[in-house]
């Protein structure tokens, strides 16, 4: 995956959050999730094959929602730095606090 920009991050957070408030999606993925669930219950216990098929689609959807969720938290995170940057204080230059502390020291 290519590297985004913390706008791009941003966008895809917020269509992340859209996609899982989204009742459709919501219940496809418990859909595909109880399917899955089905199935194992069909399986007889010696299909081991069968069961570990299962576990590698209950993992991917897993994954899935774990994706969507990192998006959403990639998102937030640079919303925050972003507030943060914009509410610190501007310290200047070290060559601007050297000048100002020897001013201070002169005058003390």
């Amino acid at each position: 995956m290519k590297k985004l920009t913390e706008k791009q991050r941003e966008t895809r957070a917020r269509q992340a959050e859209k996609l899982l408030e989204n009742k459709i999606f919501n219940q496809a993925m418990d859909d595909v999730r109880g399917a899955i669930h089905a199935n194992i219950e069909t399986l007889p216990p010696s299909d081991v094959e069968g069961l570990m098929i299962c576990k590698g689609r209950l993992h991917l959807l897993a994954s899935i929602e774990q994706n969507i969720r990192t998006a959403i938290r990639d998102g937030k995170l640079d919303r925050f730095r972003a507030d943060e940057d914009k509410n610190a204080p501007y310290l200047g230059d070290i060559e601007d606090i050297v000048k100002w502390r020897t001013r201070q020291q002169a005058q003390s």
